[in-house]
C-alpha cells in the first residue's frame, strides 16, 4: 500500500528544474523594448504633424500680405524724372501768370508787361533762331462783329477760325480742339490748325488758348509749330498757371538783396532773378544798383530797380524829387512818408521817365548824404506792395 501512494503523488507532482524555467526572463524584455519604440514612434509621428501644420497655417496667415505686396508691386509703374522741374519760370503781364521753359533756353519779351513774348532754343541747335514758342495777349474786343465778351472760350476759338487774329490766319482751318488742364488747374483749349495751302509752305501750327481769370475780354495764346520742339511745347503748356496774387504777401521763403555799403536790404520772390544794375548814368546824378527780375529776361520784363542818388546837399526826399524833376511835368509826388516808409523820409512819386504802366516809385532819404530810388517796371501793385514792404536799412 505504502508504494502505490508513493507513486500516485510523484507522478502528479512534477519537480520543475531550475533550467526549464529561465526562457521566461528573455521573453518578457523584448515585450518592454517593442512598445518602447513603438511609444517613440507615434511622438515623432506626432511631433511632425505639429511642426507641419504649424507651417502650413503661417503660410496661410502671410499669404495676404504676400498676394498685397506682389499687386502693390505690379500697381505701381516705375517713376519717370519730369524734366520740367529743373526748368526756368517766366513770369509774364505784370506777374499775373508764369510758364516754365527749358534752363539752356532764352526768353525775350518786345515790352516791359510781356504782351508779346518769344522762347528760342541754344546756339546750334536745330532750329536755333526760329522763336519755335510763342506767348500772346490778345484782346477780345478788338474786332467789332466779334461775339460778346461774355461767349465761352472755345467759342472765341471757333471764330476765330474763319476771321483770324495776330496768332493765327484765315488760311489756318481747325483740325482739332482738346481741353486741357495745366498746372494749379488752369484750365485751356489746345487746338491744331491744319494749313488749307491758300498761301505759301503748310506748316501745322498749334495754339493753347487760356482766358483770363475775371476777365473775358483777353486771352492768352501760346504758340508753337511742327518741327524739332514740339514734345517742349507740350511740356511747357503744362506748366503754365495763373499766380495766386493773395501769395505775393507771404515773404517767408523769399531771396534777399543786401548791400553793405548803403547798408540796406530788400526781398524779392524766390523764383525772381538777381541781375546787376547799369551803374552811373552819363550826365547824371543816378548810380543804378541792382534789378530784381521776375524772370531771366535780360531786355525787357518786369522788375524792381534801386538806385542811388547823392544827396550832398542833405535835401528832403519830397526836396530833392522836386529838384531832380522840375522840368518834368510828367512827374508827381502822390504821397509823403508812405505805406512801409511811414517813419522815414520817404515821398511816393508817379510819373518816373522810362517806368512802366504800373511804375511808380519810392525816393528815400538815409540821412547819410545818399537818396535811395525804389522804381518798378510792369508789375502789379499787390507785388509792388510786398517787395516795398521788406526794405529797411540794416
Amino acid at each position: 500500500m505504502e508504494d502505490i501512494t508513493q507513486n500516485s503523488i510523484t507522478s502528479e507532482t512534477p519537480i520543475t528544474s531550475p533550467v526549464e524555467q529561465q526562457p521566461t526572463q528573455p521573453t518578457q524584455n523584448k515585450s518592454s523594448t517593442f512598445s518602447k519604440w513603438i511609444r517613440l514612434f507615434l511622438i515623432g509621428i506626432a511631433s511632425l504633424i505639429i511642426v507641419l501644420g504649424g507651417v502650413y497655417l503661417l503660410g496661410v496667415k502671410n499669404q495676404p500680405i504676400k498676394q498685397a505686396q506682389q499687386e502693390a508691386t505690379k500697381s505701381t509703374p516705375t517713376s519717370i524724372p519730369n524734366p520740367t522741374t529743373t526748368w526756368q519760370t517766366y513770369t509774364i503781364t505784370n506777374n499775373k501768370y508764369s510758364i516754365k521753359y527749358p534752363s539752356n533756353w532764352k526768353s525775350f519779351s518786345t515790352s516791359n508787361v510781356g504782351d508779346l513774348s518769344y522762347f528760342t532754343a541754344p546756339r546750334g541747335e536745330p532750329g536755333y533762331g526760329n522763336s519755335d514758342i510763342d506767348i500772346r495777349i490778345n484782346k477780345k474786343a478788338t474786332m467789332s462783329d466779334r461775339p460778346t465778351i461774355d461767349d465761352s472760350l472755345e467759342s472765341y476759338i471757333k471764330y476765330i477760325e474763319t476771321n483770324g487774329n495776330i496768332e493765327t490766319s484765315p488760311t489756318q482751318v481747325i483740325q482739332s480742339i482738346k481741353k486741357i488742364t495745366a498746372e494749379a488747374s488752369t484750365a485751356g483749349y489746345l487746338v491744331e490748325w491744319k494749313p488749307n495751302g491758300s498761301f505759301g509752305p503748310a506748316i501745322k501750327r498749334y495754339t493753347t488758348f487760356f482766358e483770363l481769370p475775371n476777365d473775358k475780354s483777353s486771352t492768352i495764346e501760346i504758340g508753337g509749330r511742327e518741327g524739332h520742339y514740339l514734345d517742349i511745347y507740350n511740356l511747357m503748356i503744362t506748366t503754365f498757371k495763373f499766380i495766386d496774387q493773395n501769395q505775393t504777401s507771404d515773404t517767408t521763403n523769399w531771396k534777399t538783396y543786401t548791400n553793405s555799403q548803403y547798408n540796406l536790404s530788400i526781398q524779392y520772390p524766390s523764383s525772381w532773378y538777381e541781375t546787376k544794375g547799369n551803374g552811373k548814368h552819363d550826365g547824371s546824378n543816378e548810380d543804378e544798383l541792382v534789378r530784381l527780375r521776375s524772370d531771366n529776361n535780360q531786355f525787357g520784363g518786369p522788375y524792381v530797380g534801386i538806385s542811388i542818388f547823392d544827396n550832398t546837399n542833405n535835401l528832403t526826399a519830397k526836396e530833392y524829387v522836386e529838384k531832380l524833376y522840375s522840368m518834368n511835368s510828367a512827374v508827381h509826388i502822390l504821397k509823403e512818408q508812405p505805406n512801409y516808409f511811414q517813419s522815414s523820409d520817404a515821398v511816393l512819386v508817379n510819373g518816373i521817365p522810362g517806368a512802366g504802366p504800373s511804375g511808380p516809385a519810392v525816393f528815400i532819404n538815409d540821412k547819410k548824404g545818399s537818396i535811395i530810388e525804389l522804381y518798378t517796371t510792369g508789375l502789379d501793385q499787390k507785388v509792388i506792395d510786398s517787395i516795398f514792404s521788406t526794405f529797411k536799412f540794416q
